[in-house]
Formats: C-alpha cells, sequence, structure tokens
C-alpha cells in the first residue's frame, strides 16, 4: 500500500511499467515526489480517470485496481502532466516548474506529496 511517498513512488513505478511505459524514472524534491516516463502509460483509459475512479488493474493481481487512485487518495497534494498539460488532481500546489523544471518533457508525470508542508 502507498502508506508513504517512497512506497507510493514504487507502486506508482511498477504500474507504469506493467502498463507499457519503456523507461520511468522517480525524482524527489524534499517531501516531493515525480514519477514520469516519456510513455503516457495511462493514455489507453479512454473514458475513466485513474486518479478518481477504481480502475481494475490485473496486472496487480484479482481485485486489484490501478494505483493512481490510492496514492491520489493519501495526497496532500497532487498533479499530473501529459501531452495536454497539467492537472492538479487534488490540493493546491506550488509552481511545478519550480519543484521539477523537466516535469513537462515527458509523456506523463504524477507530482506529489503527502505532507502537510506543500512549500517543500
Amino acid at each position: 500500500m502507498a502508506h508513504d511517498g517512497p512506497a507510493a513512488a514504487a507502486l506508482l513505478l511498477e504500474a507504469a511499467v506493467r502498463g507499457g511505459a519503456s523507461r520511468v524514472e522517480v525524482h524527489r524534491s524534499a517531501d516531493w515526489y515525480m514519477v514520469c516516463s516519456p510513455d503516457d502509460w495511462l493514455a489507453d483509459l479512454a473514458g475513466v480517470d485513474p486518479f478518481v475512479d477504481l480502475v481494475p488493474f490485473p496486472a496487480f493481481g484479482q481485485n486489484a485496481v490501478r494505483p493512481e487512485v490510492i496514492v491520489t487518495s493519501s495526497s496532500r497534494v497532487l498533479v499530473t502532466t501529459d501531452s495536454g498539460g497539467a492537472r492538479v488532481v487534488v490540493g493546491s500546489p506550488p509552481d511545478i516548474d519550480d519543484l521539477f523544471p523537466a516535469a513537462h518533457r515527458y509523456g506523463r508525470t504524477i507530482i506529489f506529496t503527502f505532507t502537510e508542508d506543500q512549500a517543500h
């Protein structure tokens, strides 16, 4: 389960690889994490929002759901980017470019923090 930042980042990394991403990176800045890939591992999900919907994910086992919703439910702030731009899923993020200047160069990024202190 995603009980802290490193566990959540590992969960998202595994989901990205199982979802077809050829390369996945995890970056950390204080209590902030960014999981990113040149491939958008969520591109094939039409009509569902993996950040708010319980989307089945058999790659994690029987009755498993995509981990993005689990990470979202535990995050104070979560932002995702794709080729269409950035989307704030939960919370009020600081300037993402200040935290992770390269965030918009990837096919998909998920940036999040679990802490109260959202400035770092």
